[in-house]
């Protein structure tokens, strides 16, 4: 096998498919398709390709340590793309049903993921559980082939060796993620039940509907101290302080120009890293969008600063099936605003007060996520799928309903999951994230947003790109093994306010 060949069709696959994305979510034409990128860098991820990948592998010398670890995350990538092309034909089928399906409300017709916006954003609650129960209705339609899809996606890992999809590339600690979810039970519960009672949400602990639950995780209450203009001045002064000057970086492009079709989440894509990194995202208010903003500043950062050597001999470290290292930097940046210093130095109009509220909701919506993100680690859907039985239905809606404080549904689960990267990989990463922080702050300060060679300490990191995952990441800063001990000490005390 010429390794260095099938290293350069990797990186333009994954490449094309990015600008694919980038087209697709910006609401811009494109001359190809998903589909079409498939076929067209098929062979790339046959049965006999990966077979002559793990025969490669296998033959690598004893001492090339770095040559097994980026086969090997050949090997992990294809085997995810080989399932995702056996998978296509019903994914496909899965889009047009979604596509079909229309929801009549107050006067409007709002497609599926067009209604779920709006849920979040209705402030009446009768309304948004009118709403919600036409929502469930449509997704319904189309739910059989949602099962077909993780069961294919199961079928095809399996033949590739894996027990299922969700183990190709990570393993699952249940034994840490149910001590992170009791170590954080009561300070998320009593600060739950604060903000119920400060913010007048017209709701009570024992009936918080999921339809709630999409509706608190937009953090309304805070949507006036986040104008959309100051966004962009926002995130240029925060890099500035590290010593990144974001006017300057020509290999970052912001698409900000509304389109009918555009997705309204802000979103990076790398296209050919660090040349031509692009980020899409509409100029909107509210608090919501301004950390989806930050969150695209940390990936965009990371993509932006990798090296450009990497990009060239091992792409896979760049395209990486396991996306945790990627995502730990957008949570970085994300959740700078746990910080009431953060506030203090960036957002005008606040005393220090305001400074403390606004990191404790923020601390809180850090929590909800987390907490949320467990529940969907353990509960994954292929795992869901290829088990079967109304018992795990019963256990997953009890498990969210105790981690969470809100009632939900598998089906609002599975609409999600096949449009999601890994929950897992997102709980790692923000697990990382944590860790990162705590080691920013004892070598810089606990201002270390401001300090130059805290930014020159990034930039060393992002320069290596996914080379390293958040575990190894972890251990290189002296931290050892990954844990969510430091996660959970930074939401119980940010909900305590100290």
């Amino acid at each position: 096998m010429d390794i260095s060949e099938y290293r350069a069709q990797f990186a333009s696959f994954n490449s094309s498919l990015e600008l694919v994305r980038f087209h697709t979510h910006a609401g811009l034409k494109s001359q190809l398709t998903i589909d079409e990128i498939y076929d067209r860098y098929g062979d790339l991820f046959s049965a006999d390709a990966i077979s002559t990948l793990k025969a490669f592998h296998e033959h690598i010398p004893a001492g090339q340590e770095t040559q097994q670890k980026s086969v090997a995350g050949l090997i992990a990538s294809a085997c995810v793309h080989y399932a995702e092309k056996k998978a296509s034909e019903i994914s496909n089928e899965l889009k047009r049903c979604e596509a079909a399906c229309e929801i009549a409300w107050r006067g409007e017709t709002l497609t599926v993921e067009a209604a779920l916006e709006r849920m979040a954003r209705e402030a009446d609650k009768d309304l948004r559980r009118d709403l919600c129960a036409r929502w469930l209705d449509s997704i319904l339609e189309c739910n059989d082939l949602r099962s077909a899809r993780f069961a294919s996606l199961n079928e095809a890992a399996k033949l590739q060796g894996s027990e299922n999809f969700s183990k190709l590339n990570q393993a699952l600690d249940r034994t840490t993620i149910s001590t992170f979810l009791r170590d954080t039970e009561s300070s998320y519960n009593v600060a739950l039940s604060k903000l119920l009672a400060r913010e007048s949400l017209n709701l009570s602990r024992d009936d918080l509907a999921f339809s709630e639950l999409v509706h608190i995780e937009r953090l309304p209450w805070l949507d006036e101290y986040y104008p959309a203009l100051g966004f962009a001045k926002i995130q240029a002064e925060t890099t500035r302080g590290l010593g990144i000057r974001t006017d300057q970086q020509r290999g970052i492009t912001l698409d900000s120009e509304p389109r009918q079709s555009r997705k309204g989440l802000a979103a990076c894509f790398p296209i050919e890293p660090p040349r031509d990194v692009r980020v899409a995202m509409l100029q909107q208010a509210g608090a919501a969008s301004f950390l989806d903003a930050l969150n695209c500043t940390g990936k965009a950062q990371f993509h932006a600063w990798c090296s450009p050597n990497l990009v060239s001999r091992n792409p896979e470290f760049v395209y990486a099936a396991d996306s945790a290292t990627s995502y730990s930097y957008g949570y970085l940046f994300r959740y700078l605003p746990i910080e009431a210093r953060w506030n203090l130095d960036f957002m005008t109009g606040i005393d220090d007060e305001k400074a403390r509220r606004i990191a404790r909701d923020l601390t809180f919506h850090m929590a909800l996520q987390a907490r949320r993100l467990s529940v969907e680690a353990v509960y994954d859907p292929t795992v869901l799928t290829e088990q079967g039985g109304e018992d795990l239905r019963v256990a997953y809606e009890s498990s969210f309903d105790e981690a969470m404080s809100f009632k939900s549904r598998l089906e609002f689960w599975l609409f999600g999951a096949y449009k999601a990267q890994s929950s897992l990989a997102k709980l790692r990463a923000l697990a990382f994230s944590a860790t990162l922080r705590e080691h920013l702050r004892v070598r810089f300060g606990h201002r270390w947003w401001t300090s130059r060679k805290a930014g020159d300490e990034l930039i060393d990191l992002w320069s290596t790109s996914s080379t390293y995952s958040v575990e190894e990441l972890s251990s290189l800063l002296g931290f050892g093994e990954l844990s969510f001990d430091l996660l959970a000490q930074v939401i119980n005390s940010g909900l305590a306010g100290d």
